[in-house]
């Protein structure tokens, strides 16, 4: 997973205000550290954006499990360098849960967890 932004700061807003807004748009999503985290559902949260107005109902019902969606990155990963504002990450829906980061689309990217004390 490249460091580099997929995403510029003009294209979010465009983005955002298509989806209803910042409040409506944003959402939170766990990046697991471990494998057993990611089948438990737990992990770093983090601000993200849904790519579509469809990744973002997918996201916010309570209804969708184990629907693959994809977002944008609102800040930094503390456990993953490689997630940086702007990166786009696949992610699996969990119904009234917070969507979870899939574990080989993370798989890529060093671990800062390595360094944890």
């Amino acid at each position: 997973m490249s460091k580099q932004p997929v995403l510029t700061e003009e294209a979010l807003k465009v983005l955002v205000e298509g989806l209803g807004g910042e409040e409506e748009a944003s959402i939170k999503v766990n990046l697991p550290p471990t494998i057993e985290e990611f089948r438990s559902g737990n992990g770093e949260g983090i601000w993200a954006v849904p790519v579509d107005s469809g990744a973002l109902s997918k996201a916010r019902s309570d209804e969708s499990v184990g629907e693959q969606i994809e977002v944008y990155a609102l800040n930094d990963s503390v456990y993953y360098p490689g997630v940086v504002w702007g990166s786009r990450v696949v992610c699996v829906t969990r119904g009234d849960c917070r969507p979870v980061a899939v574990w080989d689309a993370l798989n890529g990217t060093k671990q800062a967890t390595e360094n944890r004390e």
